[in-house]
């Protein structure tokens, strides 16, 4: 009787709330209904709001006994971030007419980057994606040149038929390149739609050669090239050890690269030069044209670039940033209560999870454990948390937490002070931030740098907590290798796995696999400094590149993160893709074992 009495005052809590919410949104109808203050003085309409809330508690008795929230905890230990949605994602770029950047500099993952309104209160905050470089280096010209070339190509490029050129300035007048010790160059696709999908899978898949010659006085002058290595020029997000979505240390690194792609593919648009002749020390000047040969495969995609297709100094950013509560007391007199972040007194907020719990005692502050904590047993003299899931909470700032009880304290526990922090994001009120936005990071640094938004936020897509979906997903997960490789329709099978990776619940990408093949086999492969003879698959993936919505070496990239998430340690995989219709494959990915994964 107590248990449905604690549901029953949840319940009548939440109509509480709900007819606050209605009178603020109808306060005509409201007032005809004797409806103030959460309550009614209509005695028929009281006693109704009443008994609904009677016949709701006890459904929901009723549904928490059928353990739905045993997959919740589940995938909050396995996989975190598919409790986190896709909050909106966008990139800006370091304002080239600022002088405030004068030397390299660094702006850490999880720097704070506030949007104001024009009556200057903040609207939404953004963080930093990962971590990025700042450079004082512009682009100031690009084009695209077909053979015969104005100036000699690198050995390893003879024969080719066209090349990118762009020119890099250093930003401080009289400045030389060598002096900003690059040791490393990011580069943005900043053009728009099909054409910024078709230089993205050029680059990252044609690209046969690259070099650098001299500029003075802005023309390049002579004609030789000096060579880099072309293997050093690739996707950023391959050799990424940070999601832009926080990522726990029990899920697995590669399934979070996959969804963290699914949910932001314009991680795709940043590519890394890490040879840069350090610092292209050959030439001694403040600008060089870099140059990239490309196959005649991807001279044919290309018919023109334009200066504004390539930029520098562009920061990855995602509406999602930690917050705290107010301090609480818990009482053990309810079985569960609600948190708010301390943001949403001044912002649109969703709450997207709870992170961490901290006891605030006289002595300090005491972390507590979460009941999927694998320290919980070891600190029994301390209560343990669980985040409680509301279905139906229409207030997104809202989230509900409840405490245990330590076993000597028996039935009048001490009450328990504690803080709670709190991953949160606004909402579609990041969506609404328009391009050409002036911003400035949290970073003291970088104060006096402003940074202008390139294109409007990505919308968000929320959760997907039907209990359905997260049993599904789990399903995928503890299938490991059998998901697709035992599979005795592997292509639906990784159509299915796509879809259950993506924030939406549907991958636009699943659509162009046309086939997929997969044959076992024994080889060696060398793993640390031994040579195994293991059993392996083979896949052959088959695509029809019209469909995809982004470039195709892109997704092959994505597709050899899902099968290195899904191999056994044991196994070694061998992942070629092609197109539909053309029987040599575009990308051949080397061998890789399950113990190179596993470390």
């Amino acid at each position: 009787m107590e248990q449905i009495l604690q549901y029953y005052e949840i319940e009548l809590d939440y109509m509480r709330r709900s007819f606050q919410e209605f009178e603020r949104k109808h306060p005509q109808k409201a007032k005809s209904l004797g409806i103030s203050a959460g309550r009614s003085t209509d005695p028929d309409v009281q006693r109704l709001a009443d008994s609904l809330a009677l016949h709701a508690a006890r459904l929901t008795k009723r549904m928490d006994e059928t353990l739905p929230e045993t997959a919740l905890d589940l995938i909050r230990v396995l996989a975190p971030t598919f409790l986190l949605g896709a909050p909106s994602y966008a990139a800006v770029k370091l304002d080239e007419s600022t002088d405030a950047l004068a030397e390299k500099a660094h702006l850490a993952a999880g720097t704070e980057m506030p949007v104001a309104l024009d009556d200057g209160l903040e609207k939404c905050r953004f963080t930093v994606a990962r971590n990025v470089d700042l450079l004082p280096l512009k682009v100031t010209s690009a084009h695209f040149e077909r053979a015969p070339f104005r100036f000699d190509a690198p050995a390893d490029s003879r024969g080719c038929e066209a090349a990118i050129c762009m020119t890099l300035q250093a930003m401080v007048p009289g400045q030389t390149l060598e002096e900003l010790a690059i040791k490393a160059l990011e580069l943005y696709v900043s053009a728009e739609g099909a054409r910024k999908q078709r230089i993205i899978d050029v680059l990252s898949g044609d690209i046969v050669g690259i070099g650098y010659g001299i500029v003075r006085d802005g023309t390049t002058s002579g004609k030789e090239t000096h060579p880099l290595k072309h293997e050093q020029f690739d996707l950023s997000m391959i050799a990424e050890t940070k999601t832009f979505l926080p990522r726990e240390k029990t899920q697995m690194a590669a399934l979070s690269r996959l969804r963290d792609f699914l949910a932001y593919p314009d991680k795709a648009a940043f590519f890394t030069l890490s040879d840069t002749d350090q610092s292209f020390a050959y030439h001694e000047c403040s600008a060089v044209e870099l140059r990239f040969f490309l196959s005649n495969k991807g001279a044919k995609q290309l018919s023109e670039v334009s200066t504004g297709d390539f930029s520098t100094n562009v920061v990855p950013v995602v509406n999602i940033y930690s917050d705290h509560s107010r301090p609480a007391r818990y009482d053990y007199a309810r079985l569960q209560m609600p948190l708010k972040p301390e943001t949403s007194d001044t912002m649109e907020v969703d709450c997207l999870q709870i992170t961490n719990v901290r006891k605030l005692t006289p002595g300090g502050e005491k972390i507590l454990p979460c009941i999927t904590s694998s320290q919980r047993r070891a600190l029994s003299d301390l209560p343990i948390w669980q985040e409680r899931y509301q279905t139906g909470e229409f207030d997104t700032a809202r989230r509900e937490i409840s405490f245990s009880t330590i076993a000597d304290q028996g039935s009048d526990p001490v009450p328990l002070d504690f803080v709670a922090e709190m991953l949160c994001s606004n909402g579609r009120a990041a969506f609404a931030t328009r391009p050409g936005t002036e911003v400035l990071f949290m970073d003291e640094a970088l104060a006096e740098c402003p940074f202008k938004l390139i294109d409007e936020p990505t919308a968000p897509i929320p959760p997907d907590v039907k209990v359905e979906r997260l049993w599904d997903v789990l399903s995928m997960i503890n299938g490991n290798y059998s998901t697709v490789f035992n599979s005795s329709d592997p292509s639906e099978a990784l159509r299915e796995a796509l879809h259950l990776s993506s924030p939406s619940g549907f991958a636009d990408a699943a659509n162009a696999i046309w086939d997929v093949k997969v044959r076992q086999s024994i080889a060696p492969i060398r793993v640390g400094k031994k040579m195994l003879l293991s059993a392996g698959s083979q896949i052959e993936v088959v695509l029809d590149a019209e469909s995809l919505p982004f470039a195709k070496n892109v997704f092959a990239t994505a597709l050899h993160f899902f099968f290195a998430a899904m191999i056994s340690y044991d196994r070694f995989f061998l992942l070629q893709v092609r197109e539909r219709g053309i029987e040599k494959p575009f990308r051949v990915f080397p061998k890789q074992h399950g113990g190179q994964l596993c470390g």
